[in-house]
């Protein structure tokens, strides 16, 4: 969507697939990172970083503990906390607030927006090329949300 400065829209937004960090290219790269920082490889990271690089859903701390529990070495709950805030510190993913005191996760670190689906809750990405604000200055870095209906919702009843 394109913003005038005095606030007409001048087109619509489209929707594509923002690219995501992907297997194996995206683990290794955080791996890679974690490593140099001092820090230590370990099942659990591994496990939860895989499962991060492999989803668009953006999901919360207690979906990352679901989805890692079982698999390889277990994690705790504050080995998936600890984890996950080593890995946003390390600029290796971004938490994106969607409500007050939800925090969701995302491996996709290129600038891009959210759309939240009014229906079914879903997070799509919105990369930010689609997306520009015309004003006076210069923008350093924005991020927006919208909310909607998703592409999978559009077409339903």
């Amino acid at each position: 969507m394109t913003i005038d400065p005095d606030g007409t829209t001048l087109s619509t937004v489209t929707y594509a697939e923002a690219p995501v960090a992907e297997l194996p290219e995206g683990e290794a790269r955080m791996e890679a990172r974690v490593r140099e920082a001092g820090h230590s490889w370990t099942g659990p990271r591994r496990a939860i970083a895989r499962f991060l690089c492999s989803t668009v859903a953006h999901p919360t701390a207690h979906d990352v503990l679901v989805a890692v529990s079982g698999v390889g070495p277990a994690s705790s709950r504050a080995t998936v906390y600890n984890t996950l805030t080593l890995l946003e510190q390390l600029e290796l993913i971004r938490v994106v607030r969607m409500t007050p005191g939800e925090a969701r996760y995302d491996a996709n670190i290129l600038p891009h927006h959210h759309l939240v689906c009014q229906r079914c809750g879903a997070v799509e990405d919105i990369p930010a090329l689609d997306v520009q604000v015309l004003r006076h200055g210069q923008v350093a870095c924005a991020e927006v949300r919208f909310e909607g209906l998703c592409r999978g919702c559009v077409g339903s009843p």
